[in-house]
């Protein structure tokens, strides 16, 4: 599976009313509707060079960031900085020449902001208008120390699929959503209460399964879900003792909408 995957925050961008952008307004609230088919696309930026920009500036500031991706875009060279400076840059400075990927996952120090600015200045394909389908600033909660044991990743369908009276089917289909059923064995004592906290938050976050630290090359998989159904967190592995550590069994849900 790559690195180990991460457990993030939601994404602190929560309304279109926190987003400007250089051009393409009426586009904005397509970064976060959780569709990354769905763009925010400047207009008469497309000439390389000319900087496309996306700023965010939160209602209650400031925050505290310490990661970024995004989805679907089409970004060669692109920055990422804070508080309308340039000169105010994330460790790692987070910016990137020929790119040739859509997607880009971002893992910097932690950094208070009272805004940040993704400025996009050249295309993958030369010369068109700046665009990206999701965009995400919020930070880690945790990185287990090793993968799971079993990750079983489908996307569930919300439809139905009827037998026809000649035998055939008739599938129906209504929408998606991503669904995985996941074990640790082994798992110390302080790595557990960082799933028990997890667990116990009763919130959503979002599950990155497959990062790549580097920024560019990563796969875009990224989902906003719920740790759904009972908290299965207290059986020692092979019920041998709790020195030896503990299963940990998780079965994630994407959110509704």
């Amino acid at each position: 599976m790559g690195q180990n995957v991460r457990f993030h925050s939601y994404n602190y961008i929560t309304a279109s009313s926190e987003l400007g952008a250089s051009s393409g307004t009426d586009s904005l609230s397509n970064l976060i509707d959780k569709n990354s088919n769905t763009t925010w696309t400047s207009v008469s930026q497309g000439t390389d060079g000319t900087a496309g920009t996306v700023t965010f500036t939160p209602t209650t500031a400031p925050v505290i960031i310490d990661r970024f991706f995004m989805q679907n875009h089409n970004g060669a060279n692109y920055k990422l900085y804070y508080d309308g400076g340039t000169a105010n840059t994330f460790t790692p400075d987070v910016l990137v020449t020929g790119n040739a990927g859509e997607d880009s996952y971002h893992e910097f120090g932690t950094q208070s902001v009272n805004s940040v600015t993704l400025s996009m200045t050249h295309t993958i394909v030369a010369g068109q208008e700046k665009s990206v389908g999701q965009m995400f600033l919020g930070t880690q909660i945790s990185e287990p120390t090793n993968n799971p044991a079993d990750y079983n990743p489908i996307i569930r369908k919300k439809g139905y699929d009827l037998e026809m009276a000649d035998g055939g089917a008739k599938s129906i289909w209504l929408g998606d959503k991503f669904y995985a059923s996941l074990n640790w064995q082994f798992v110390g004592e302080t790595e557990k209460d960082a799933f028990d906290s997890l667990y116990d938050a009763h919130s959503e976050f979002y599950f990155m399964p497959t990062p790549v630290e580097t920024g560019t090359g990563w796969d875009g998989d990224a989902w906003v879900v719920n740790w759904v159904g009972d908290k299965d967190t207290e059986k020692v592995t092979n019920g041998i003792g709790k020195t030896t550590g503990y299963d940990i069994n998780m079965t994630l849900w994407e959110v509704s909408g």
